[in-house]
């Protein structure tokens, strides 16, 4: 069972997420296999407050012409970040993500679609490349999760996409443009109520 990248109407396949146990040594990893990674970044978020304060985690990105893959790792487990537990289950991919245009119209659809949704929220990152500089932001929800899901559910609207790509970042040594889909693999029957969700969440799946 495939989710490919022109997903839906109102979203589409934005990236996946892979978490990791140690950023630096997955970074390594993943240059010497031939892409470009953009630079570290600590993730924070807006609190109750109006504060930007720590979200607990870090990443480096793969930036693709479509879509994107992320490294992340939990750095602070008690900051209050959702997939804090998710390391203590397994390390790897954790995280599908839906791009949309309008992330609090997405979340309305979304309930009304039966998605059992968090609020909206709004995260942030910095972007220090020697040729791009600023502050990423993001306004994204996710669907209830537990450290057993096949993955971490979420639909992200970039509110700053000028800061993500640049021809640098995306001149992969192995040649990689696009992120085209992701495959879940299992019994039918185990993979039946996986695929209910998904297409709740506004995906389009293709049966291998």
């Amino acid at each position: 069972m495939s989710v490919p990248t022109d997903i839906g109407a109102d979203v589409h396949l934005d990236h996946v997420g892979y978490i990791v146990r140690d950023l630096d040594a997955s970074a390594e990893l993943v240059r010497q296999l031939g892409f470009v990674l953009t630079a570290r970044a600590d993730h924070t978020r807006t609190d109750a407050q109006g504060r930007s304060v720590p979200a607990g985690s870090s990443q480096h990105s793969i930036m693709l012409h479509s879509g994107y893959v992320e490294l992340m790792q939990i750095t602070d487990p008690h900051a209050g970040h959702q997939l804090a537990s998710a390391p203590l289950q397994r390390h790897g991919l954790h995280i599908l993500a839906f791009g949309t245009g309008d992330a609090v119209a997405c979340h309305a659809r979304r309930m009304a679609a039966g998605v059992q949704a968090g609020e909206v929220l709004y995260w942030s990152r910095p972007v220090h490349e020697h040729d791009l500089q600023g502050t990423a932001q993001f306004a994204y929800f996710g669907s209830g999760w537990t450290a057993q899901d096949p993955s971490y559910l979420c639909w992200v609207e970039h509110r700053t996409p000028g800061l993500l790509r640049n021809p640098r970042l995306l001149a992969h040594g192995n040649g990689a443009r696009a992120l085209r889909g992701i495959r879940y693999a299992g019994p039918a029957a185990a993979l039946a109520p996986w695929a209910a969700r998904l297409c709740a969440a506004g995906a389009r799946l293709v049966h291998d």
